[in-house]
């Protein structure tokens, strides 16, 4: 929440003090997190009375949203505000509802940012590279990252990293429009013990060191050129050069698999292949899948017959107005 109060108060670049709140029946009753315009932060937090040992690895829907009862208060107060002008109130249900229209709570800081911070425009991508929306793409069967604070700091300190022992500075690499993503992901990982230092650069020169191998984090992201999965694979494809191949994955197993979807076979042999190579490449994690993007159209009451797709192509042959 610390995290996401200076992330939220440096984008909006607001004269005055954001505070985010969070309110529950769990085993966090208040949390409060002050930031003021130049990012000086408080935090306050209030423990329910018979809370008693509360666990280091519980998620954040245990510790805020136990009863889905939990809510997420933010206010913006203006420095100088004028007479009768009051704080700017917004108060949501710290809980989202799934597909089938249930409560689902929130289970990350980065899943809360994306549905108050970001208006909900974007699915976080918990079910591998391949997005919604392509017929291979399955929650079920794909298994993607979890937030598990906990676990990461314990893989650190197997892998030979300690206070003592800290890891070398780290830079990501992002272009200007998505720096305050790239701040916030960097803020999460210095709470697990990685040293991350953002550098904003031109979206020329990331291209230019991406496809040099200069480039050793850094965020992208990726638009299909034809509606499947193929496409998506290929960027992990190691006879493939960059692009698409940004990240230089070498999997001999991957190439097999991919190099078998390509054989005309029929659509669900094809799919099971895409969701195995899927798998494979969250297990061997070349890349982080942040969210799956969406768009919004909005048309006219008398248009008929137009219909969204996947590339988000504006194909207009059967529309007409009624």
């Amino acid at each position: 929440f610390v995290s996401a109060a200076a992330l939220l108060s440096a984008s909006l670049k607001f004269d005055g003090t954001l505070i985010i709140q969070a309110q529950s029946k769990g085993p966090v009753s208040l949390l409060v997190v002050e930031c003021t315009a130049n990012l000086t932060l408080r935090a306050t937090v209030k423990l329910s009375p018979d809370c008693g040992e509360i666990n280091a690895a519980a998620s954040l829907s245990e510790l805020l949203d136990a009863e889905n009862t939990g809510r997420l208060v933010i206010t913006l107060d203006a420095a100088e505000r004028k007479p009768g002008q009051a704080p700017y109130q917004g108060i949501v249900a710290l809980q989202q509802d799934d597909a089938a229209g249930q409560s689902k709570p929130v289970t990350s800081v980065a899943e809360a940012i994306m549905l108050y911070m970001r208006n909900s425009i974007g699915i976080p991508a918990e079910a591998g590279f391949v997005p919604r929306g392509l017929p291979s793409h399955n929650a079920e069967l794909v298994k993607g990252y979890t937030f598990n604070p906990t676990k990461a700091k314990q893989l650190l300190l197997d892998a030979g990293f300690s206070k003592q022992n800290q890891l070398p500075v780290i830079k990501l690499l992002t272009i200007a429009i998505y720096s305050d993503i790239a701040s916030f992901i960097a803020k999460q990982l210095e709470e697990i013990g990685f040293n991350i230092q953002v550098e904003v650069v031109q979206k020329s020169l990331l291209l230019e060191q991406t496809s040099k191998s200069q480039a050793g984090f850094f965020r992208g992201s990726w638009i299909a050129d034809y509606p499947d999965a193929e496409n998506y694979m290929a960027m992990f494809y190691s006879k493939n050069p960059a692009p698409p191949n940004y990240t230089r994955y070498k999997n001999p197993a991957f190439d097999l698999l991919y190099e078998k979807s390509l054989v005309p076979i029929n659509d669900e042999e094809r799919y099971e292949l895409y969701r195995q190579m899927d798998q494979m490449v969250i297990n061997d994690a070349p890349v982080i899948p942040i969210w799956y993007d969406m768009a919004f159209h909005l048309t006219q009451t008398n248009l008929v017959n137009f219909e969204p797709n996947a590339l988000n192509l504006l194909e207009l042959r059967r529309t007409n107005f009624k």
